[in-house]
């Protein structure tokens, strides 16, 4: 520097952009051609598990039924990401392996309206699952027929109540920044709840029907982003 000047300090380098962590992990799998932090599945686990009656691995574990020669079939409702999907080359059928972060199964589904699946999309599946016994040409099968099936956006159309947990460090602007991400989606059918636990007392506030919502991605993560909000839950209808 002229002068004998200290040198002046060198800017700080712009912090390294902070994706959603859906985002982030399917540019992970670009990259790498894997989930390596998480798995997406891991993202609605919580929220799908009321719904199910078995995990992809416990449909998986029902191989074995089929023993002593006679088949097995149990109605289960089932959930997974959409690892890929495959049109059947006759009849109206589609062909889809779905996945969680522990096991692999796959499916037939009922083409229903030309429905196009994408990868990564999540499913909740109601069906049977049937269980061909070993045989001296062939080892034992199982196979997931899927009656009905529900999309991400099917839950969300059809969600009961916005659950918004709150930490102890939230506080007045904390609630103002809640009511401006609801505002623009207000007009739904599903109730919002905001509940707060501090050391010394919990409290919670069931929103009135004006503040119900219809919730998507975008409510979601904003809502995750406001300083003071813990956790935000979703909690969807039991598909018919």
């Amino acid at each position: 520097a002229a002068d004998g000047a200290a040198p002046a300090a060198a800017a700080p380098a712009p912090a390294a952009a902070e994706y959603p962590e859906a985002e982030r992990l399917q540019r992970e799998h670009e990259a790498l051609g894997l989930y390596l932090s998480g798995h997406p599945y891991q993202l609605h686990a919580r929220q799908v598990r009321p719904l199910l009656t078995h995990t992809l691995a416990e449909v998986r574990a029902l191989g074995g039924r089929g023993a002593a020669g006679r088949g097995y079939a149990e109605e289960v409702v089932t959930a997974g990401m959409v690892v890929k999907a495959t049109r059947a080359r006759a009849g109206p059928e589609l062909f889809v392996q779905l996945e969680d972060e522990r096991e692999r199964l796959d499916a037939v589904l009922p083409d229903a309206g030309g429905a196009k699946l994408e990868r990564g999309a999540l499913l909740v599946a109601r069906g049977v699952v049937k269980v061909q016994p070993k045989t001296a040409e062939r080892g034992e099968r199982l196979r997931l027929r899927v009656q009905k099936f529900s999309t991400l956006d099917d839950l969300r159309s059809g969600a009961e109540r916005l659950y918004i947990h709150l930490n102890g460090d939230s506080s007045v602007d904390t609630v103002h920044r809640i009511r401006a991400a609801l505002a623009p989606r207000r007009g739904g059918r599903c109730e919002v709840r905001i509940e707060r636990t501090a050391a010394r007392a919990s409290s919670d506030w069931l929103l009135g029907a004006d503040w119900n919502v219809a919730p998507d991605a975008g409510l979601l993560e904003a809502l995750r982003r406001v300083p003071g909000v813990q956790s935000v839950d979703v909690r969807y209808a039991r598909p018919g």
